[in-house]
């Protein structure tokens, strides 16, 4: 238990090496000297570097994940809930650089695909479920097929993440994201909900 708890530990900071410099930059005798720790140690806990990517990226994810459940278990007004979960990147780690996502999609391919199977399952059945939520308030249009749109919507986010057509730094800036959140929304909302929107945030529309 105590040497599982070290390793959680570890993986925090050196998580927090990575969203700052990079992980190509991070060499393991960064780490080591992050850690206060000698490199013969960090292989007690980790296989080797790719090991420790991939464990910090499910650190990062299980951070996000932790986040959601936070929001659903509030039991917010759909629209409500919805800002929330599209503002999640403003939760995450604050990062000086944003060469990890970069140095992820191009050395680290692998690890993003087994990782987004599982995790966009999960996230394209909590966008379901808001769907629902908001059809039923009579926030969201009744015509719309929350089956389908949630799954649309997952795949444009990740098409958008993966695209040349932006440079990543533009995913970490708020204002990208509301304009993005503006998208979705103006397709999904009943007249109740654009009236809900102008009273609560009218930048948005």
């Amino acid at each position: 238990m105590e040497e599982r708890k070290t390793e959680d530990i570890y993986i925090e900071k050196i998580s927090q090496m990575f969203l700052e410099y990079g992980i190509r930059s991070v060499s393991m005798d960064d780490i080591a000297k992050k850690l206060g720790i000698s490199k013969k140690t960090i292989y007690q806990y980790f296989k080797d570097k790719e090991d420790i990517v991939l464990k910090s990226c499910e650190y990062v994810i299980n951070m996000k994940t932790s986040f959601v459940e936070d929001v659903i278990r509030k039991k917010l007004h759909p629209i409500d809930e919805f800002l929330e979960f599209m503002a999640i990147d403003d939760r995450a780690p604050k990062t000086e650089s944003n060469t990890c996502t970069y140095d992820l999609l191009k050395y680290y391919p692998h690890i993003i695909e087994a990782l987004k199977r599982e995790t966009d399952q999960k996230f394209t059945q909590i966008l379901e479920d808001n769907l629902n939520k908001g059809i039923d308030y009579s926030v969201y249009r009744k015509d719309i097929n929350a089956f389908q749109i949630s799954r649309m919507m997952m795949i444009s986010f990740n098409a958008i993440h993966q695209s040349n057509v932006f440079k990543i730094e533009y995913f970490i800036k708020k204002s990208f994201r509301e304009q993005l959140t503006g998208f979705y929304l103006n397709g999904l909302l009943s007249d109740e909900g654009r009236k809900y929107i102008k009273e609560n945030c009218p930048k948005l529309l």
